[in-house]
């Protein structure tokens, strides 16, 4: 086979490649969280209900055994003790369907991904927040990105594992008799996404046929004969 050959060859199956990823869902590994918030209330609970492209879904209701669920633990159910306090919003966790203990760690939920259905098996995430200042009394903000990772088991037995991404921004309350209440993280539509987008796979894929096509013609100039020019 020439080498012209066999660069076609390569060519043809990198177009391949490359048709097959333009076709697949756009959050096939990742999703963009467009809509929807986590709440965190005083002690050991918090409920969520997240909302993607295409109809995709996540949601239902996680625990933790902590002496609070709100980002400063250690202020949970204090009377004013933590005002004027620097305290950090960021909250990570990893948390499964099976209870481990009488009050463990776990979650119940479930996904809608391309229209079928999965519960929730395993969910871990982290909120990186900014700080803020606690006030005597009142609410403070701060901009937060959000990154979880969740699987899920559909009816059928299928197991599906998803990535998603959001930003949004963290309020929480503070009240000078009963502590931190409760701390609400809401998403604002954005792009978060990892796999490329399907015009950004065809730009590269002509790229590819640019430079291909450059080099055959490279190729068949280098192999005419003397006598033919």
């Amino acid at each position: 086979m020439s080498r012209v050959g066999k660069y076609g060859k390569r060519l043809t199956m990198a177009v391949a490649v490359l048709a097959i990823g333009a076709v697949a869902p756009a959050y096939a590994d990742a999703i963009s969280v467009t809509s929807g918030n986590i709440n965190f209330l005083i002690f050991d609970s918090a409920s969520m209900g997240l909302n993607g492209p295409n109809g995709a879904e996540v949601g239902g209701q996680i625990a933790r055994v902590l002496s609070g669920y709100t980002p400063p633990y250690a202020c949970a159910s204090s009377t004013g003790g933590c005002a004027g306090q620097t305290v950090n919003l960021s909250i990570r966790d990893s948390l499964t369907s099976t209870p481990s203990g009488p009050s463990g760690s776990f979650i119940e939920g479930g996904m809608l991904l391309d229209g079928v259905r999965y519960a929730l098996d395993n969910f871990s995430y982290n909120l990186s927040a900014g700080s803020v200042v606690t006030p005597l009394t009142g609410q403070v903000s701060t901009p937060f990105t959000f990154m979880a990772t969740a699987v899920g088991t559909s009816s059928t037995g299928a197991i599906r594992t998803v990535e998603w991404a959001g930003a949004g921004t963290a309020r929480a309350d503070y009240g000078a008799t009963m502590g931190w209440g409760q701390s609400n993280y809401t998403f604002s539509a954005q792009q978060v996404s990892a796999t490329p987008e399907p015009a950004s796979v065809l730009l590269f894929g002509s790229a590819i046929a640019g430079a291909f096509f450059a080099r055959r013609r490279g190729l068949l100039q280098s192999t005419v004969r003397p006598d033919a020019r």
